[in-house]
């Protein structure tokens, strides 16, 4: 009886140590969005950038300009992410907000990674956040 109780237990505690340790190694990042602003909507216009995803992917990213008065117009907007990635696109409305995306960009980078977003209006307002682990 003494040897099968010690041999039930060790079963059991290998049994439940082992998927415990494989989810301590291999856990799940969590969902996770970061928005950067910068500017002013109201003087020389804000911008802002938003990037979705989990851990160091990127599932997709918004890029948005926002002034009073804005009128209409075209404007580009170029996102980088690091040095190793870039979008570039044309965004013309007759409102005070231009909008681009959410792009799916389905993605990783490595840590520390910044995504920036300008625009030609004002190329010297320039959020970023980073992707981090």
């Amino acid at each position: 009886m003494i040897i099968r109780s010690r041999l039930f237990r060790s079963l059991a505690t290998a049994l439940v140590a082992v998927p415990l340790s494989v989810l301590a190694l291999n856990p799940s990042p969590a969902s996770a969005t970061a928005t950067g602003c910068y500017g002013n909507p109201g003087s020389s216009g804000s911008t802002c950038i938003t990037v979705n995803g989990s851990g160091l992917h990127v599932d997709s990213v918004k890029a948005t300009l926002t002034k009073n008065h804005l009128g209409s117009g075209c404007y580009r907007v170029t996102i980088t992410f690091g040095s190793t990635y870039s979008i570039a696109a044309t965004r013309c409305d007759d409102g005070r907000t231009r909008v681009y995306g959410p792009d799916p960009v389905l993605m990783s980078f490595p840590n520390g990674t910044r995504a920036c977003a300008s625009w030609s209006y004002n190329p010297s307002i320039r959020p970023c956040v980073t992707i981090h682990s």
